[in-house]
């Protein structure tokens, strides 16, 4: 990903309207950890999420944000597990929150459990490349291969995120 002076500009806009609010707005909080998140600067990604759970202590999306984020850039799963069990109780629906609670247990080497929370994403259709190559990644290490090379498949033929296609594609070439 290419950063604009026009990305610069946004991050000072999101992290000014922080600074001079109150209170302000998950959207907020949630705009300006896209942009670090583009910009791979996880570190104060985290830190703007860890400020907007402090306004924010019941949302289940800064929860989950905030929870996958030190999944994916930390080694501080149980703290991460927290988070996202909050998250999931307060929306249990959330494919995305399944998924990150998923991935959580899939750090955790708990692959049985990690594919119980992909249960309900699985049976009602999988709409996501990083969703299919994380199924895919649960059921590579519990040595389903048929299962696994059809959603790293998937991960590829959904084509929203280029960095799973890739994995997945990778994964593929080597299970083939």
């Amino acid at each position: 990903y290419y950063v604009t002076g026009a990305d610069s500009l946004a991050i000072d806009y999101f992290s000014q309207a922080i600074e001079k609010s109150e209170n302000p707005s998950s959207e907020t909080f949630l705009t300006l950890a896209s942009l670090y998140e583009m910009k791979k600067e996880h570190e104060k990604e985290l830190l703007l999420m860890e400020k907007a759970v402090l306004y924010h202590p019941e949302d289940p999306m800064i929860l989950n944000w905030l929870g996958y984020s030190l999944v994916v850039h930390t080694d501080r799963y149980r703290e991460a597990e927290g988070y996202l069990l909050k998250a999931i109780t307060l929306e249990p629906d959330s494919h995305y929150i399944q998924d990150s609670v998923a991935w959580l247990y899939y750090k955790l080497q708990d692959y049985n459990k990690a594919l119980s929370y992909m249960q309900d994403i699985i049976a009602n259709g999988v709409e996501d490349s990083t969703i299919a190559y994380h199924i895919g990644m649960i059921y590579y290490q519990l040595t389903e291969k048929d299962d696994a090379r059809y959603y790293f498949r998937q991960a590829i033929e959904l084509a929203t995120n280029e960095d799973y296609i890739q994995k997945a594609e990778e994964k593929l070439k080597e299970i083939e």
